[in-house]
């Protein structure tokens, strides 16, 4: 399987290819990851450009198109869903999709030890507004709940019992108030790096590939700044 994966849901910007045989085992992999805290529209076109040429395989072998599809800022939901729709519908090919907090969830599985004691995971995203995004795994990242937006104040009510470890950038704005939670504060974003490990079990879409927005709009798209269309081959 030929996999392309990437997030523009946060902060930063990650494309991954990832190709895999017939028994599952990884047999070509590269990923390019940048902090943007904005200007995903331009760079993502030229990111996923640059990987397809680095692995030397045509857009138009891939046989799977996954993407995040929130939560995370307006803008970056948008660009992220918009250009898989595009890719998946002019190379014919499926579309993976998960949240967010998923890809978060299951880098920190991938990456951090001691979790003996852990039942559950909880990623903690920065929603602004005094709020987080907020979900929860078991210590497998299997989901058990769905992405909520809250305030820092109710977060802590929606915790389950149990050993607990809570990653992402918006656990600093609840440490202080919680008890029996341990946190991680490792630069955590949704990696298109791990996101293409797991695009690999997760089921293509059978309805339209929707964006997850969990309230409005901070702003507005402008009709008079319209970015220009970035180039790039899919052949």
């Amino acid at each position: 399987m030929k996999v392309l994966a990437f997030d523009t849901t946060s902060q930063a910007c990650s494309v991954a290819y990832l190709e895999t045989d017939q028994n599952g085992t990884h047999t070509k992999q590269y990923d390019i990851f940048e902090r943007l805290h904005q200007g995903h529209a331009e760079r993502l076109a030229p990111m996923m450009q640059n990987v397809m040429n680095h692995v030397n395989v045509p857009f138009s072998d891939l046989d799977r198109i996954a993407v995040t599809h929130g939560p995370g800022t307006f803008t970056g939901v948008r660009i992220g869903v918009a250009t898989a729709r595009g890719l998946a519908l002019a190379l014919k090919c499926e579309i993976v999709t998960t949240s967010s907090l998923h890809v978060i969830a299951h880098e920190a599985t991938t990456t951090l030890d001691n979790f003996g004691e852990i039942t559950h995971i909880a990623v903690a995203t920065d929603a602004r507004r005094n709020q987080i995004y907020l979900q929860i795994f078991d210590k497998t990242a299997k989901a058990i709940s769905t992405p909520e937006v809250l305030n820092y104040q109710d977060a802590l009510s929606h915790f389950p019992e149990g050993a607990i470890l809570c990653v992402g950038n918006g656990g600093k704005y609840i440490e202080q108030e919680a008890q029996s939670i341990m946190f991680n504060h490792s630069d955590m974003f949704p990696k298109a790096k791990f996101f293409a490990d797991l695009s690999v079990i997760l089921p293509p879409l059978t309805e339209a590939l929707t964006p997850l927005y969990l309230r409005a709009p901070d702003a507005k798209p402008q009709q008079s700044k319209i970015l220009t269309r970035a180039n790039f081959s899919i052949s």
